[in-house]
């Protein structure tokens, strides 16, 4: 979720307007995710996310990048929660 935080502040920062086909699949994920971790869990990693330094950002995002393009000895590898 953090990673999500990040998005919609750097979304707002450059004044992007999600695509319309690409709101129900991230209104899932959302709902999804705020109900897994509850609300409390959910807006506390949302605002961290909303808060993060650029450089932060930009590495978590080369960490994702390198373990999607490595393979994985796991079908699902251990990443950040988004």
């Amino acid at each position: 979720m953090r990673l999500l935080g990040t998005a919609a502040v750097l979304r707002e920062d450059i004044r992007y307007l999600r695509e319309p086909e690409e709101a129900p699949a991230y209104e899932r994920t959302v709902t999804t995710a705020r109900a897994t971790m509850g609300e409390a869990a959910f807006a506390a990693a949302w605002n961290a996310g909303r808060t993060r330094s650029s450089a932060d950002v930009l590495a978590v995002v080369d960490t994702l990048v390198t373990e999607l393009a490595e393979p994985s000895p796991s079908p699902h590898p251990a990443v950040e929660i988004i």
